[in-house]
């Protein structure tokens, strides 16, 4: 915690399974209100490396396994996103109904390249892409 309202947090993830995929994810979040106190801002960046499946093969099939997969989410790979959350807190338009209203605006860019998936057809060139989300939600308690 910064202070009573302000929270910095940095957070650390890692990932293995039978498939031989080991993972690291690292995110970086920062939360605060505006000056206006109903409004709170969310931010986060977050970086995720990823390690291919054993059976992973990009458009050749010269390895010694029965099974061979093809599969972009299976191959090695990175990403990174930056992204915010603006909540409104909107309990005191609807005390009577609920205990806690808020609605929310997010958005975020996420930038994913492929470190050995390659579409066929493509020239053999290394697939990435940039993806943008953007979410409107609210939530309640009661």
């Amino acid at each position: 915690y910064i202070n009573r309202q302000t929270v910095a947090k940095l957070h650390y993830r890692y990932f293995m399974d039978d498939w031989d995929i080991h993972a690291h994810t690292l995110t970086l979040n920062y939360a605060a209100p505006l000056r206006n106190p109903f409004w709170h801002l969310d931010s986060h960046l977050r970086f995720h490396r990823q390690d291919e499946a054993s059976f992973y093969a990009n458009n050749d099939a010269t390895s010694a396994s029965t099974y061979l997969t093809h599969d972009k989410n299976l191959s090695r790979f990175n990403d990174i996103e930056l992204g915010m959350n603006a909540r409104l807190d909107l309990s005191h338009w609807f005390t009577p109904y609920a205990g806690k209203l808020y609605g929310h605006l997010a958005y975020a860019m996420i930038f994913y390249d492929f470190e050995n998936y390659s579409q066929i057809g493509n020239n053999e060139k290394l697939f990435s892409f940039k993806a943008n989300v953007l979410q409107c939600y609210i939530t309640v308690t009661y």
